[in-house]
């Protein structure tokens, strides 16, 4: 077992505190540049820029780090669309990866759009396109309302200097890696900039980190896999100023494919998410 230091310093997929907690300099979709955030009832979009944000703990593109704009922007008009006075958690979150994101620039657009709105449930899917129509990543979510003062699915949309100014988002993160074959604890401390707007870690923040762990622990690199899908479900709220271990354990290895397991459990034990990521050859 090895153990290395890497880093340092929405729709929300985690249940929002009672208390709204105030604007900070940096937050999640800062990280990774999502911009010109816009939806209505039946549809959403954004936009992300292309860049070294997106490069994971070995400085390939990581996969997870579509999480944010996925979770901000699938959910979106769902949100929109569903009974005023409510609030919304994402409670399942699923995308299958396409194409890889090139290092080449330009950017990337999500569109969401409503599937099914309930009293109490909702559903939307996406799809997340490179600027020349290839489409890079689908997915869909499903989402929980209840009743309370509306936090929205997103904030203002970043501005330009806000993204310019922002940081790469291994760097924000107070973090420690242990790894080995097969295996993966990536432990995180909560921190402001990766929470959404009710206080807890972000849920597309949270799809980031289980494939930065799951990746570390299948080799993804070196056995050259790549992830075409990831699972995710949320289960508990992991609010700020706490820790939360990313344990990926690699659950079935042949020479083409894996499949990994990825859970999220709180300082007080409880689990607040587990993810499944499969991974195939690249050819």
């Amino acid at each position: 077992m090895t153990s290395d230091m890497r880093g340092q310093g929405s729709v929300e997929g985690t249940a929002p505190s009672e208390e709204t907690k105030p604007e900070i300099a940096v937050r999640p979709d800062h990280l990774f540049r999502v911009q010109t955030i816009a939806a209505d009832a039946a549809t959403s979009t954004a936009v992300m820029d292309i860049g070294p944000w997106l490069h994971g703990l070995d400085g390939n593109y990581a996969h997870g780090s579509l999480g944010v704009l996925a979770d901000i922007v699938f959910g979106h008009s769902v949100f929109v669309a569903a009974q005023p006075h409510v609030r919304a958690v994402t409670t399942e979150l699923l995308l299958e990866f396409c194409d890889p994101v090139t290092s080449a620039g330009g950017v990337l657009t999500a569109e969401g759009t409503t599937m099914h709105v309930g009293k109490e449930y909702g559903a939307g899917a996406g799809v997340i396109r490179a600027e020349d129509g290839t489409a890079i990543a689908t997915g869909m979510v499903r989402l929980h309302f209840f009743p309370g003062e509306r936090i929205g699915p997103a904030r203002a949309p970043a501005s330009r200097a806000d993204l310019d100014r922002a940081p790469h988002p291994l760097r924000v993160l107070d973090m420690d890696l242990e790894s080995r074959r097969d295996a993966a604890d990536l432990r995180v401390r909560i921190t402001r900039e990766i929470c959404n707007p009710g206080g807890g870690i972000h849920g597309g923040i949270s799809v980031w980190l289980s494939e930065l762990a799951a990746a570390e622990a299948v080799g993804a690199a070196s056995e050259r896999l790549r992830p075409t899908s990831l699972h995710i479900t949320y289960l508990r709220h992991s609010p700020v100023d706490t820790s939360v271990t990313f344990a990926a354990r690699v659950e079935h290895r042949t020479n083409r494919s894996a499949v990994v397991r990825v859970v999220a459990t709180r300082e007080n034990g409880g689990v607040g998410t587990e993810a499944t990521i499969v991974y195939r050859k690249v050819e």
